[in-house]
This record gives structure tokens, sequence and C-alpha cells, in this order.
């Protein structure tokens, strides 16, 4: 999905949800951008924790 990393699976399973909106443009399927960027802002922020 766009450069956010998602692979395929990943994207059709959002778009499942409903947590990702798309439209069908002929066979081709597009993201909307905002949706795509509002689905990344709700996702929780990457934590690095060091071994002891």
């Amino acid at each position: 999905m766009m450069n956010y990393g998602f692979g395929r699976t990943t994207t059709y399973e959002f778009l499942n949800s409903g947590r990702l909106e798309a439209i069908k443009l002929g066979r081709s399927t597009r993201i909307k951008r905002e949706s795509a960027d509002a689905l990344v802002a709700s996702l929780p922020a990457y934590r690095v924790t060091r071994a002891a």
C-alpha cells in the first residue's frame, strides 16, 4: 500500500474490515490517500526496548 510498507494481504484485511477505503477504476483498486493517512496515524507507535 503506497509507501507504507503494507503487503497485499494486510491491505485487503484493512479494506475488508472497513479500516481503509478504496475506489475501483476499471479493474484497478485505488486506495484513498486520506484513508491511508488516517489508518497509519491511528496505529500505535513503535517502541524499541533493549534487552538487559
